[in-house]
C-alpha cells in the first residue's frame, strides 16, 4: 500500500513539473511570436516608410527617435526587472507595488521631458525638429502603464499582453501605410510613435480591467517608492549607458554630417538588428540548464565554450551571408536612393558576431556575481564609441560611425583581462571560439 501511495505522489510531482514546464514554455512561445511579428511588420512597413520619406526625411525621423532615446532610461527609472521580482516574491503586495511603480514612472516621464526641454534650449535645431522631439518624448508618460505588463510577467500570463501588442502592431502598420497613401508629412510619422504608446496604454488598461480588476485598488506609498528606487538605482545607471549607447551614433552623425547621412546609416542598423533576437531567445532558453550544471565545473565551462563556438559560427554565417547579398537587399528593399547604405552595412554587420558573444557573456557575469563589471564594460564601450565617432566621422564620413560601433563592441572585454579571472576566462572562450574549426579538426585527427 505504501508503494502505491509513493507512486501516486511521484506521479503527482511529475504532473506538477510538467505543468510548470508547459506553462513557461507556452509563455515563451507567445513572447517569441510577438518579437517575430514586430520584426516582420517593422521591416515590411519600414521599407515603405523609408522609400516614401527618402534618405533625408527618414534620417531626420531616426534622429528624433534616437535623441529621445538618449533620455529613455530616466522615464523607466530601472524599475522593470525589480518590479517583476518584487511581484513574484510578494504577490500579496501587488496593488501597493503596482500603484507605487505607476506613480514613479509618471514622475520619471516628467523628469525625462524636463531634461529634454532643458537640453533643447542649448541646441541649434529648428523649431519643427524641437517640437517633434517633444511630441515623441511625451509618449513616455503612457509607458507608465507598462506596469500592467510586468504584473502579467510575474504571474506568467504574458499571452494576455502579447495579444494586445499583436493587435497594436496591425493598427500601427495600417496607420503608417495610410499616411503614405494620403501623402502625409514626416511630422505625422513622428506623431504615430506617441499614438502607438497611447493605444498601448488603453489596451493594457482594458486587459487589466477585464482580467485583474480595477485600477482604483492600486495604492502607492513613499516607503515602497524608496525601497524600489534603492534597489533600482544601479539599473538606472546601466540603463542610461545603454540608452546613450544605442542612439549616440545617430545623434553625432546628424550633428556632424546631417540627416541624410543618418538615413543611410539607419538602414544598416535596421537590417543588422533583425538578427539580434536570435542569441537573446537561445540564451534565455538554455540559461536554466547552465544554472543547473554550474555545480559541475568541467561541464559548466565546456557548455559555455560550446555556446561561444555556436554563436561565433552562427554570427559568422550571418555576416558572410549579408555581405554576399547586401547590395541586392538594400537596393531591392529600399531603392537606389539608399545605395550608400550598402557600404555602411558591409561594415556594421560585423557587430553581429560580438553581439552574439555579448548575449552569453552577460549571463555568465551574472552567474559569477560580476554585474558591476558588466556595467563597466558598457561604460567603456560607450566612451570608445563616442571618441571614435568623433574621430572617424570627421575622417571617413558616415561609414566611420560603423567602424566605431564595431570596435566599441570588440574592445571592452579586453580592458580587465589582466586584473579579473572571470574576464580572462570569458576572453579565452571567445578566442577559442574563433579557432573552433581548427580545434575540432585537431580533435578529429587525433
Amino acid at each position: 500500500m505504501f508503494h502505491i501511495f509513493e507512486s501516486v505522489n511521484r506521479f503527482q510531482k511529475w504532473l506538477n513539473l510538467s505543468a510548470g514546464v508547459m506553462r513557461y514554455g507556452k509563455n515563451t512561445l507567445w513572447l517569441i511570436a510577438e518579437r517575430l511579428s514586430r520584426i516582420a511588420a517593422g521591416l515590411f512597413v519600414g521599407v515603405f516608410v523609408a522609400r516614401y520619406l527618402g534618405p533625408e526625411q527618414f534620417g531626420a525621423l531616426n534622429f528624433i527617435t534616437a535623441f529621445v532615446g538618449l533620455f529613455a532610461s530616466i522615464a523607466g527609472l530601472g524599475l522593470d526587472v525589480i518590479l517583476v521580482k518584487e511581484l513574484v516574491q510578494f504577490p500579496e503586495r501587488k496593488n501597493q507595488l503596482l500603484g507605487t511603480a505607476f506613480v514613479l514612472k509618471v514622475f520619471g516621464a516628467i523628469l525625462m521631458w524636463g531634461a529634454i526641454l532643458l537640453v533643447l534650449l542649448f541646441t541649434q535645431h529648428d523649431a519643427v525638429t524641437k517640437a517633434l522631439i517633444c511630441i515623441v518624448a511625451f509618449g513616455s508618460v503612457f509607458q507608465a502603464f507598462d506596469v500592467v505588463d510586468f504584473h502579467y510577467q510575474a504571474i506568467v500570463r504574458s499571452d494576455l499582453i502579447v495579444k494586445v501588442k499583436l493587435i497594436l502592431i496591425v493598427i500601427s502598420s495600417a496607420v503608417k501605410l495610410w499616411l503614405i497613401y494620403i501623402n502625409a508629412s514626416m511630422a505625422w510619422f513622428a506623431a504615430v510613435i506617441t499614438f502607438d504608446l497611447f493605444l498601448q496604454a488603453i489596451g493594457y488598461s482594458i486587459i487589466f480591467y477585464r482580467n485583474s480588476g480595477s485600477f482604483a485598488v492600486w495604492a502607492g506609498d513613499i516607503s515602497t517608492a524608496k525601497g524600489l528606487l534603492k534597489k533600482s538605482w544601479p539599473l538606472i545607471l546601466s540603463g542610461v549607458v545603454i540608452s546613450v549607447y544605442m542612439g549616440i551614433d545617430k545623434v553625432m552623425i546628424n550633428e556632424m554630417l546631417g540627416p541624410e547621412e543618418v538615413g543611410f546609416y539607419s538602414i544598416a542598423v535596421i537590417i543588422t538588428s533583425i538578427f539580434y533576437f536570435i542569441p537573446t531567445v537561445i540564451t534565455q532558453s538554455i540559461y536554466p540548464y547552465i544554472i543547473e550544471v554550474k555545480s559541475d565545473t568541467s561541464l559548466y565551462f565546456s557548455t559555455l565554450q560550446k555556446i561561444h563556438d555556436a554563436y561565433f559560427i552562427l554570427g559568422a554565417v550571418i555576416t558572410a551571408g549579408v555581405l554576399l547579398v547586401s547590395d541586392w537587399v538594400v537596393t531591392f528593399l529600399y531603392g537606389e536612393a539608399f545605395a550608400p547604405s550598402i557600404e555602411i552595412l558591409n561594415v556594421y554587420i560585423f557587430a553581429v558576431i560580438f553581439i552574439f558573444h555579448g548575449a552569453i557573456r552577460g549571463h555568465f557575469y551574472i552567474l559569477e556575481n560580476k554585474q558591476l563589471l558588466a556595467t563597466m564594460f558598457r561604460v567603456i564601450g560607450l566612451l570608445i564609441n563616442i571618441l571614435l565617432n568623433f574621430l572617424f566621422i570627421k575622417e571617413f564620413g558616415v561609414i566611420g560611425a560603423a567602424y566605431a560601433t564595431v570596435i566599441s563592441f570588440v574592445v571592452p572585454p579586453y580592458f580587465f583581462v589582466l586584473s579579473d579571472k572571470v574576464t580572462r576566462t570569458n576572453v579565452s572562450m571567445m578566442i577559442k571560439s574563433y579557432l573552433c574549426i581548427f580545434r575540432w579538426g585537431y580533435k578529429w585527427l587525433r
